[in-house]
């Protein structure tokens, strides 16, 4: 009898171990399958925001670093807009065989000022003086150009009449500097716009300027100032050196103006 009850109870372990194992196993293989799940659940979450993520990042890289399309639209358009050149007038200018000793006088929107090659007009960004004629001015921005021509408003086209009344000096004389050995000596002056009015004013052609209102045109600074001054003069006196003498020649474009419609 004590035989049989020590077998009922090792019979009863035995099942009783089973029955544990049987659980554990179940628990274990419940484990794994949560875990799956957690693991199937959060990876597409993962890889949509790392998706988003980069989309976020292409999208806020500026356009031009992959839009090369982009340099021809509209904000191209927008960059030549900002940089036209503004408003100009060639009031007059000095051209010279010698390009360093041209000199052209343009009204920019700030001021009207004296400009030789080379030099940027005040008020325009980047413009600058790329070449001076006998009749115009080339400016250049980089790698674009633009043609001012001389202001000749007003002015009769042929030799018969006289401009309208109001055109200040620099309307009808053509400065051009005369140098000897490297020093100014003064300034020939030919006709321009109207040549009725050159006659009149009583230059002749081998004249040398050099004086005008008393400044002189024999150093450079004296010179641009006094050029300066012609496009609002009507009046002045200038100082001719005609066959080496030294002769003042008086111009009041009013007189001159007046007498002709008589």
């Amino acid at each position: 009898m004590h035989n049989n009850l020590v077998r009922s109870l090792f019979s009863r372990g035995a099942l009783l171990n089973t029955l544990l194992m049987i659980v554990a196993s179940l628990l274990l293989i419940l484990c794994i399958h949560l875990t799956m799940l957690i693991i199937t659940k959060i990876t597409p979450d993962t890889a949509n925001n790392k998706i988003e993520l980069n989309q976020f990042s292409l999208g806020s890289l500026p356009d031009g670093l992959f839009a090369a399309e982009s340099l021809t639209g509209p904000s191209s358009a927008r960059a030549v807009a900002a940089t036209a050149m503004p408003a100009l007038t060639l009031k007059g200018l000095m051209a010279s065989s010698d390009p360093s000793r041209a000199l052209a006088i343009i009204a920019g929107p700030q001021s009207e000022e004296s400009y030789r090659i080379g030099e940027t007009i005040a008020g325009t960004g980047s413009w600058l003086i790329k070449e001076i004629s006998a009749n115009q001015v080339i400016l250049q921005e980089g790698g674009r150009l633009a043609t001012l021509y001389l202001d000749t408003e007003g002015s009769a086209t042929g030799d018969g009449q006289l401009a309208a009344s109001g055109q200040p000096l620099a309307a009808y004389l053509a400065l051009s500097p005369v140098y000897s050995k490297g020093k100014l000596l003064g300034y020939h002056v030919n006709p321009k716009g109207n040549s009725l009015v050159y006659r009149k004013i009583g230059l002749l052609k081998d004249d040398v300027i050099i004086k005008i209102n008393d400044q002189s045109l024999q150093d450079e600074v004296g010179a641009k100032a006094a050029v300066s001054a012609l496009g609002a003069l009507r009046e002045a006196k200038f100082t001719v050196l005609r066959e080496q003498t030294p002769q003042h020649i008086f111009i009041n474009l009013d007189s001159i103006e007046s007498s002709s419609d008589k």
